[in-house]
């Protein structure tokens, strides 16, 4: 009896290595900590471990030749620029966890030098897809391995479908030692206030990543090395054009809706004049409707050429009965149309140590006098608000019912 039992033992653990997701080669973990390794595929045992066609391509395991080991995953007879190998990566990221997402690549023999890179497909919240670049495009040849590397993340969506793409649609190309390490974990209690100075969110780039920070239109964003705010590294804003332009992260995932917290940046320029005014600016969505956005400029302060200085208030998130769905940090010089926009205006500039924490919630003053039965009766009194001051919720609803 025991013989036996110990026979199915051994089948059981051979079928299952057998399996997609489960054979040599690949690693999956429900991991909790920044550096876990999430997935890993080397195609060592023979299968394709789960990648599949993405159009009317062939994907399949080679023994000719591997970055490690002696086997690679190959594609051929791509058509498309968007044709390629195929992975769900649904059940392996997080909503709000950042991942680094890494893999080797050469091109099959005979082949032109071409760009490549990994892109996810995505199902946003609206039912839309969406393409997010995870890389840069590098250019790749069949001479050497060239790894590809960049950070993903997303706020809502699903469906995520990662591919390997090219800008040469008819490329053939090998991949192999890919990877995907958890970098920061999802929040686990995503707008849970906690004790006033609890850290909520913060940025200091000395991972040299610019994790979640994008251009808000098609400004530059780089981490550079030997520039921070009494650190190594900080985010680098050039090629601005406007006023507006400058690096924006999203931040409502992290915060409390209707909480108050207090916002905190360092920034620093070394071209242009000897002084230089830096906005910390909001962007609010609601609703989901990104073609009604409101803006809103949080701290302003006047720095000296060279030398850093923080810029930080207190702000009142949004509550949910608004409808908020987008809460945006970003940095800019003061607005100016375009047609005053000077060389000035658009300088690179830096910041660094990014924070955002719990702060006390805003309390109004009771005995202050009633503006409008004070001065109602000989002037015309009102307040200029956003939609947010509407919610009773906030104080500055309870601030103008008192005073107007």
């Amino acid at each position: 009896m025991r013989g036996k039992w110990l026979r199915l033992c051994l089948a059981a653990v051979m079928i299952l290595s057998l399996l997609p997701g489960i054979g040599a080669g690949e690693q999956k973990a429900s991991a909790a900590n920044a550096g876990d390794i999430l997935l890993t595929h080397s195609f060592e045992d023979g299968t394709t471990q789960g990648w599949t066609a993405r159009g009317g391509v062939t994907v399949a395991v080679t023994g000719d030749q591997a970055y490690q080991g002696t086997h690679a995953l190959k594609t051929t007879g791509r058509t498309e620029n968007w044709n390629g190998p195929s992975l769900s990566l649904t059940d392996v990221v997080n909503k709000n966890a950042v991942v680094e997402i890494s893999g080797y690549v050469k091109l099959v023999a005979g082949s032109a030098p071409a760009n490549l890179k990994f892109t996810v497909e995505r199902r946003d919240g609206n039912g839309d897809t969406q393409y997010d670049q995870v890389n840069a495009a590098e250019q790749v040849t069949d001479q050497k391995w060239v790894k590809l590397q960049g950070q993903y993340s997303y706020e809502q969506g699903s469906a995520l479908q990662l591919y390997l793409e090219s800008a040469d649609a008819t490329s053939a190309y090998l991949l192999d030692e890919f990877q995907i390490r958890l970098v920061t974990p999802a929040p686990e209690n995503p707008g849970v206030p906690g004790e006033p100075g609890k850290s909520l969110f913060k940025a200091d780039f000395e991972d040299g990543n610019i994790g979640k920070w994008r251009a808000r239109v098609n400004e530059k964003l780089e981490v550079v090395s030997g520039i921070g705010h009494n650190s190594n590294r900080s985010l680098k804003t050039s090629s601005r054009t406007e006023t507006f332009h400058g690096p924006l992260v999203e931040v409502l995932p992290y915060l409390q809706k209707g909480s108050t917290v207090h916002v905190s940046f360092w920034a620093m320029y070394d071209e242009g004049p000897a002084t230089q005014v830096i906005n910390g600016s909001l962007e609010k969505e609601f609703n989901g409707d990104s073609a009604k956005l409101e803006y809103a400029t949080f701290a302003s302060t006047t720095l000296n050429k060279g030398q850093w200085k923080k810029i930080e208030a207190d702000v009142i998130v949004p509550a949910e009965s608004t409808g908020v769905s987008g809460f945006r940090m970003y940095a800019e010089t003061p607005w100016k149309q375009s047609s005053e926009v000077t060389e000035t205006d658009t300088i690179p500039f830096y910041i660094d140590d990014v924070q955002i924490t719990v702060t006390e919630a805003i309390a109004i003053e009771k005995e202050i006098p009633d503006l409008g039965k004070k001065l109602g009766t000989s002037y015309a009194l009102g307040a200029a608000i956003d939609q947010t001051a509407l919610n009773p919720q906030d104080p500055h609803s309870e601030l103008a019912e008192e005073t107007f």
